[in-house]
């Protein structure tokens, strides 16, 4: 079940790609500062989290079918659903792979909150919202610590060896896009985090492109602007991931 209204922890992640701009470079500490003091890495919450806390607290956001929020069409912020019923077809379709690729499956941690749960048995498998996206943000709350592979955020996605993408695969992130099957690498960098969750983010906005984990800038390269497509996640390896949030806003070019 969709459910629309104003989000505010998508207008964050709005200021944050728009302040991010191509002059400030990978390690923009003004950039950082303003961003810290609405969300706090260290304790591993997504803007998301946040925003479902407050919304909780005032009696609101518990939705039994899944969580979705927009505003207008600019911002989306997704969470897996409950119900019974509840399957990620509902908000997904598959460009590679299928269900019985990541079985996937809705647990809750010891705090209630809802967690999409797959098992990927080794084939690459890649999921993707229904809409296209033009410029856009996108950031993914994940457990990855029982994964052995790759994991994508995909963008301007039409098939599985057509995207744009952000990977990380141990401490390793690529930035870059998949044409034609083959791969193009416009930077990659090393991260590391002490937390289980990680906050993996991209943006692409005209011809410049970025990754981060939390508020850090690992990655930034330049492209050619592509036309629009499907945004997901597309996942090459074995084991388990946790998905918590995921969330995407419209950019403007920079």
């Amino acid at each position: 079940m969709i459910k629309a209204k104003y989000s505010i922890s998508t207008v964050l992640l709005v200021i944050v790609f728009l302040i991010s701009g191509c002059s400030q470079g990978k390690k923009n500490e003004n950039a950082n500062e303003q961003v810290e003091s609405e969300m706090s890495h260290e304790e591993g919450h997504s803007m998301a989290e946040e925003q479902a806390e407050h919304e909780h607290a005032a009696g609101e956001g518990h939705h039994d079918e899944g969580s979705m929020e927009m505003s207008g069409n600019e911002s989306m912020n997704w969470k897996p659903g409950s119900g019974n019923d509840y399957t990620i077809t509902k908000d997904f379709h598959f460009i590679v792979g299928g269900m019985e690729s990541i079985s996937p499956k809705v647990i809750q941690n010891e705090s209630g909150d809802n967690l999409l749960q797959l098992t990927v048995d080794g084939s690459s498998t890649a999921f993707v919202f229904h809409q296209t996206y033009g410029n856009v943000g996108m950031a993914a709350m994940i457990n990855v610590r029982q994964f052995e592979g790759t994991l994508k955020l995909i963008h301007h996605a039409k098939n599985a060896n057509n995207h744009e993408f952000v990977s990380i695969k141990g401490k390793n992130m690529k930035l870059g896009r998949m044409v034609d099957g083959n791969e193009k690498v416009f930077d990659e960098g090393s991260f590391d985090t002490a937390n289980d969750w990680i906050n993996l983010r991209v943006s692409a906005a005209g011809t410049h492109y970025k990754g981060y984990i939390g508020n850090e800038t690992v990655t930034h390269g330049h492209g050619d602007k592509m036309p629009d497509g499907y945004a997901g996640i597309l996942l090459e390896g074995s084991g388990t991931v946790l998905i918590k949030s995921i969330e995407t806003v419209a950019l403007e070019d920079e």
